[in-house]
This record gives structure tokens, C-alpha cells and sequence, in this order.
């Protein structure tokens, strides 16, 4: 993911919907993990908050791949959350977590192509989408 559409220069627009969260077999879990926000979705499924380390390490993946990218790239970033049970008053919100996300991504992103852009706004709010088409236009031919 994030490589395809950037090496052959196709505009991209990039929003990053639950990858501050893991889902994990339940045998699978670590020992931190029962100490984690999480959010039982269903019996089969739970979702769990990634930690510092972790969100740090998928930022500067992000940052990685598109810098290899050689068509326009817009990053958009709703800082109240990026998902309908990460938001304000929702059971996974931790908008420190998600800043060092952004913070690290901003630090590794060394490609002039790419913008990276912050909104106020959760991710499942209309408000978003339409920056997300606004961006799209915007990238477009």
C-alpha cells in the first residue's frame, strides 16, 4: 500500500483511517496489550490502540513510501480522530498518540510532491469528505 499509484505518478489522496489501531487474535495477545484502550467491536473482534513506539513506526512507514512517490500526494489529517470510535467522548480517542503520528510523519516526509494538511474534523465527518473531493480536484488534470 501507499506505493503502487505513487511510482507511476498517479495523484493520490491519503487519509489515515484506523492505522492508530490493531486487531489482534485474542491468542495472539501480548501481556500489554489487556492494559491497552480497546474496543470490543464483536466476539470475534477487538480493536486495540497502537502505542507510541508503534504509531511512531508507522508514521516514518508512511513517510517512507511516499517519498517515493513522483505524482502529487496530499496527506489530510482530521486531528478529533480517525475513525467513527475515535473521536471526542469515543472509547479509542487519544489525540497525544495520534499528534506524534502526525508530528513524525511531517519530520519524515522529504518529498516536494507531497502536502501534508491538518483539519479540525473527524474523519467521518461531512465536513472532511469534502476536503477530501476539494483535494482530489485540486490533484486531478
Amino acid at each position: 500500500r501507499l506505493e503502487a499509484a505513487g511510482k507511476l505518478g498517479i495523484p493520490q489522496i491519503i487519509a489515515p483511517s484506523g492505522v492508530n489501531l490493531m486487531s489482534p487474535r485474542k491468542s495472539r495477545y501480548k501481556p500489554d496489550y489487556h492494559q491497552r484502550k480497546k474496543f470490543d467491536l464483536d466476539k470475534l473482534r477487538t480493536f486495540l490502540r497502537l502505542n507510541e513506539e508503534e504509531i511512531t513506526l508507522v508514521a516514518q512507514e508512511f513517510a517512507r513510501k511516499l517519498n517515493l512517490a513522483t505524482g502529487p500526494v496530499r496527506v489530510l489529517l482530521p486531528i478529533q480522530g480517525w475513525s467513527s470510535i475515535d473521536g471526542p467522548e469515543s472509547p479509542l480517542y487519544e489525540p497525544e498518540t495520534d499528534h506524534l503520528f502526525i508530528e513524525n510523519l511531517k519530520n519524515n516526509i522529504n518529498n516536494n510532491l507531497v502536502t501534508i494538511k491538518t483539519f479540525d474534523l473527524n474523519l467521518e465527518d461531512e465536513a472532511f469528505a469534502d476536503q477530501v473531493v476539494k483535494s482530489l480536484l485540486d490533484v486531478m488534470p
